[in-house]
């Protein structure tokens, strides 16, 4: 019997290149090597859906997107609450990964941390991972709300069933300031890098980083825009089809990997 996938959700952040004519660059950070999942691949920030995230606490962080107006946009959720705990899970978990934090002032201003360390914003971080600290508390005592309006729900993957290990994961896309930048937890994640989607499947291909069908994907879909304000306005109007990859295993022992439209897809 296939393993329940689990829930989770990841956020593509990009911006555009500080040089002119550039392609947009999005962020991709390296898994530990010793990861129960996805180990040593280059990924999206992002993580499982965890608790908290359907917490009042939190969701009532999220004044400018409601739990149903969330629902409306992931229509297969099982719940109102579960649609917009994917939201804020993918601005926790980007936080909690590289210290980028979509959020909105008081007055409405996106939040900046210029005047914070990166290592007192590490500190934060990490009292998040002790448990001294909650991450809906912190956001209070900062007067921060969550920019969960900002996100586009752009594409939907499950892992195998076939997989020991499996993950229903929802990919949003934000765009975030040309001179943005990440600082990894050291736990979860390590390696950064800005890279147009062209330039991070090219060394991929080259076997600089190692990068998963989904993401590979993703990449593709990005990679015809060129600003990051374009690809956030069109992909905010497309449909969100859920992607559901099947493994074939062939007559000598090798595995082949089928997506939906795939020759002998709807056979497995």
């Amino acid at each position: 019997m296939p393993v329940v996938p689990r829930d989770a959700s990841t956020v593509v952040l990009m911006r555009d290149s500080q040089s002119q004519g550039g392609a947009p660059e999005v962020l991709l950070v390296r898994r530990h090597a010793g990861a129960n999942f996805a180990a040593g691949a280059h990924v999206f920030p992002g993580g499982a859906l965890e608790e908290i995230d359907f917490q009042r606490q939190s969701q009532e962080l999220s004044p400018r997107l409601s739990a149903q107006a969330a629902q409306a946009v992931i229509c297969d959720a099982p719940s109102a609450e579960n649609a917009l705990g994917l939201f804020v899970s993918a601005i926790r978990e980007t936080f909690e990964e590289v210290g980028i934090l979509l959020a909105r002032t008081e007055n409405g201003t996106p939040w900046c941390a210029d005047s914070r360390s990166p290592e007192t914003m590490l500190a934060v971080r990490e009292s998040f991972f002790r448990g001294s600290q909650k991450f809906s508390s912190w956001m209070r005592e900062q007067k921060l709300c969550l920019a969960t309006e900002d996100l586009v729900y752009f594409a939907h993957w499950i892992t195998p069933e076939i997989r020991p290990r499996r993950f229903d994961t929802r990919f949003f896309l934000a765009e975030v300031a040309p001179d943005t930048e990440a600082w990894t937890d050291g736990r979860e994640v390590f390696d950064h890098v800005w890279a147009s989607p062209r330039k991070a499947i090219a060394l991929h291909e080259q076997g600089k980083l190692q990068l998963m069908t989904p993401t590979i994907r993703n990449l593709e879909l990005l990679s015809s825009y060129p600003r990051a304000r374009e690809a956030v306005s069109a992909l905010r109007l497309a449909s969100v089809p859920t992607i559901l990859p099947k493994i074939q295993v062939c007559a000598d022992g090798t595995q082949r990997v089928l997506h939906p439209g795939d020759e002998d897809y709807d056979d497995i």
